[in-house]
């Protein structure tokens, strides 16, 4: 809903227009994948998840169930692995796709690039993060486009039409149909797949006693209590890369490395000049941010010195590097609600009336510790509707230093 309201606002404002590319992971992609599959205008896309999300994910209808069942057929006549996010990720798909209606369960990515070659949507990078256990830090992150999919810093990609064929020495050795949109919209949201060593941080930042925390189970840190992650044939089997090769390949929620997608476009083949970061995260904001800024010093990355002494107190943080042209302008927009920005747009236009409904609204109060929490996957409509209209706000408010950014960009290329 946070990215829908950045969509939302940055289509009003021109922005949308003059982006490239849109990145994302986790819940960014329930809103991302949809919008372009189903094709509708945001404005009636927006009340379509607002419908959508006013539903229990969980209960189905007797005709629904049917299009499940089929859709396991299918995995079963191929005799593909199936893991929780198999279920998971059809009852998503079964209600954020339900306007596809007998077609929900058999929409792929790659029919995405028809629907994107005139231009019409920036283009769509989906992402998720390698979730073998023997890999607790610095995963690998994957890229999935309606073209292909690979790590973000490889020249290896494989058709995204072949997502889902067995592989041997780079080459496919069945004829599998393509994972659904369902199934790759629950790998990407599969949070719940956090590792021994992400869940004892967890409990360290509740509990404290960190030390004690730390010696427990230390030696199995890398493994995953819930098997809650994509379990997929190996593209690169047996392709003589010099280590072992796994016969499956494990992807799991990109979030659990860090929650903002900008790794498919930092690097030198698409390294853009700005970047507009839409951080939902929850607990304490800015946290994320950091995380963000250590990838791209491991990797060595260009990325501009971040002051987290001023983030979150604003709903619009811009970062650059006045020296250097070459490192990317960050605009950065936290998920907040700012009551003396409302204020002062309302008092500029009195006769629009549509941000009303933000009065009183506490967007982080409500992410932590009300409504919004990441695990309420069901809202009452006006609560929905005040999380999109928020973020559409934040980005509809700043418009005048959005545009003071690009041609300060623009001047300095």
């Amino acid at each position: 809903m946070c990215s829908l309201g950045c969509l939302l606002g940055s289509e009003k404002i021109g922005l949308l227009d003059t982006s490239t590319y849109i990145t994302a992971l986790s819940g960014s992609t329930w809103a991302v994948a949809p919008w372009i599959s189903i094709g509708l205008p945001l404005k009636t896309f927006n009340q379509y998840i607002l419908d959508c999300v006013a539903k229990a994910f969980t209960d189905v209808t007797d005709e629904e169930e049917l299009l499940l069942f089929q859709a396991a057929i299918v995995k079963a006549l191929y005799k593909q692995a199936k893991t929780p996010v198999d279920l998971y990720g059809a009852l998503l798909g079964n209600r954020l796709l339900a306007a596809l209606g007998d077609k929900r369960h058999m929409t792929y990515i790659s029919e995405q690039a028809e629907k994107i070659k005139d231009g019409k949507y920036p283009y769509p990078i989906y992402t998720a993060v390698d979730g073998n256990e023997d890999i607790i830090e610095n995963p690998m992150w994957y890229e999935f486009t309606p073209h292909e999919i690979g790590a973000c810093n490889s020249t290896t990609h494989i058709p995204t039409w072949a997502y889902g064929r067995k592989f041997k020495e780079g080459k496919s050795v069945n004829n599998a149909p393509e994972k659904s949109l369902s199934y790759q919209m629950g790998t990407y949201g599969s949070a719940f797949a956090a590792n021994v060593k992400t869940i004892k941080e967890e409990l360290a930042k509740v509990l404290g006693h960190e030390d004690l925390i730390e010696s427990i189970a230390t030696s199995i840190e890398g493994e995953r209590p819930l098997d809650f992650y994509a379990k997929v044939p190996n593209f690169t089997y047996k392709m003589n890369t010099g280590k072992p090769e796994p016969k499956e390949q494990l992807f799991v929620d990109a979030g659990l490395d860090f929650n903002n997608p900008v790794t498919p476009v930092v690097y030198p083949e698409r390294k853009a000049d700005i970047l507009i970061i839409c951080d939902a995260s929850a607990d304490r904001i800015g946290d994320e941010l950091k995380k963000t800024c250590d990838y791209m010093k491991r990797n060595n990355l260009a990325f501009p010195e971040i002051n987290f002494d001023v983030i979150g107190k604003k709903a619009m943080h811009v970062f650059k590097d006045k020296n250097n042209p070459y490192v990317p302008t960050v605009l950065y927009f936290p998920r907040i609600s700012d009551p003396a920005l409302l204020q002062n747009y309302q008092h500029n236009h009195p006769q629009s009336t549509k941000y009303n409904i933000l009065q009183d609204f506490d967007l982080d109060h409500e992410t932590n510790n009300g409504f919004a929490k990441t695990i309420h996957f069901q809202y009452e409509p006006q609560d929905a509707e005040r999380v999109i209209r928020q973020m559409e706000f934040n980005v509809r408010a700043n418009q005048e230093k959005i545009i003071k950014t690009f041609k300060w960009v623009i001047d300095n290329k």
